[in-house]
Parts: C-alpha cells; sequence; structure tokens
C-alpha cells in the first residue's frame, strides 16, 4: 500500500509538474500573468509541505532513538539474566522476546526515516524547479510588460507623425512664391487706389487758404 508521504511526495511532484508544463506552453502574456500568480500560490503551498515532511522527518528520527533506547535495555536485561547464577532463563527469554519485536520495529522506523527524507529532499528539489521556472516566468512578464509600453509609445508617435504627413500633403500643392506673389498684386491695387483717392479733388485746398499757410510758415523762416 502507498504510504502517505509516497502519496504527498506524487502529489507534489504531479502538481508541479502540471505548472511547470502548462507555463511552458504559454504564449499569451495574459496567461502568462495568471500562471505566475498559480506558480506564487503553489511555492507557497510547496513551501508549507517541506515544513510539514522535515516536522515529520524530526518526529520519526526521535521515535528511532526511543526505539534504539528500548532495544538496548532489553538486549541488556536479557544479557544480565543470562549472566545470573543460576541463569535466569524464562526473564531472559521474556527481554529477548521484546528485544527481537524491537529490532522489527527499528528496521522498519529506520527505513521510515529514509523515506521522509526522500520525501523533503524530494519536495525542496520540485520547489528549486518552481522557483527558478518562477524567476523566469517574473523576468518574461516584465520584458512583455516593457515592450507592451514601448508598443504604445511608438503606436502614438506614428499616429503623430502620420497627423505631421497628412497635414504636410494638404499643404504640398501651396507654393509660397505663388501666394507671396498674390499679395504683392493686392498691395499694388490698394496703392494704386490710395494714390487715386489723394488726387480727388475733394483733397485738394483751398487756393485762399493755402496762401494764407504759405505765407504763416515764410513769417517763421
Amino acid at each position: 500500500m502507498t504510504s502517505f508521504f509516497e502519496k504527498a511526495t506524487i502529489f507534489a511532484k504531479g502538481t508541479a509538474h502540471d505548472i511547470l508544463d502548462r507555463a511552458i506552453d504559454a504564449n499569451n502574456p495574459t496567461m502568462l500573468r495568471q500562471y505566475v500568480r498559480e506558480l506564487e500560490a503553489a511555492l507557497k503551498n510547496q513551501q508549507s509541505e517541506i515544513v510539514v515532511a522535515g516536522g515529520n522527518v524530526r518526529t520519526t528520527a526521535r521515535e528511532l532513538g526511543d526505539i534504539q533506547h528500548r532495544l538496548d535495555f532489553e538486549t541488556n536485561a536479557a544479557k544480565t539474566a543470562l549472566a545470573a547464577n543460576p541463569p535466569n532463563t524464562a526473564l531472559a527469554r521474556a527481554h529477548g522476546s521484546s528485544a527481537v519485536t524491537l529490532q522489527a520495529d527499528l528496521t522498519a522506523k529506520t527505513q521510515e526515516v529514509e523515506s521522509a527524507k526522500v520525501v523533503v529532499t524530494t519536495l525542496e528539489n520540485a520547489l528549486a524547479k518552481m522557483d527558478a521556472k518562477h524567476t523566469e516566468m517574473v523576468s518574461a512578464v516584465r520584458r512583455l510588460e516593457s515592450m507592451d509600453r514601448q508598443t504604445k509609445i511608438k503606436n502614438q508617435s506614428a499616429k503623430a507623425m502620420e497627423s505631421v504627413a497628412s497635414v504636410s500633403a494638404m499643404g504640398s500643392d501651396i507654393s509660397i512664391d505663388n501666394i507671396q506673389a498674390k499679395m504683392q498684386r493686392q498691395a499694388d491695387v490698394a496703392d494704386e487706389r490710395f494714390d487715386r483717392a489723394l488726387q480727388d479733388p475733394s483733397f485738394a485746398e483751398n487756393p485762399d487758404h493755402a496762401a494764407d499757410v504759405d505765407s504763416f510758415l515764410a513769417n517763421l523762416k
């Protein structure tokens, strides 16, 4: 029958491999971020499992020590009974029977300790792989986010440049020289109209008034 710790190891390894395989197949930034979150949760769970497995190693090792201590006691008691004068065979057999049972328990418990250590090692190896994949995926997400920002900036710049190009294209047929020539013609027409307006008789001075002005200015000299 599969032991509890073997089941825990199989489950932990299976969970880790499942997440890692899915992460490797991820080709979408959104999925990648989701797997990062899943890995972070799995890492915490894996760390908890390692703590539990480590605690089991301590417990099993302590139980192994207790069995060894009891085995030593029963063995020494059997030796003492056999060394008595006369030898106490019945007592020796009682202690010997306990010792034999404890030897079997010691063998089983020793194997249990080794199995518990293997569980810890297996979980730690799975954790190391998951942690490495988590670091890789976080780095990938950051690169993708940076690329996304750069893409948005480039798109915005491209739109601005396209707008400028559109305006420039609209004005490509406009000639500065033509505009200047047109404005000069309009200025010439304005000058001509102004000069003709000044020559209108209504702007001419009254002869008598003009003579008075000339006389006034002459007296000023």
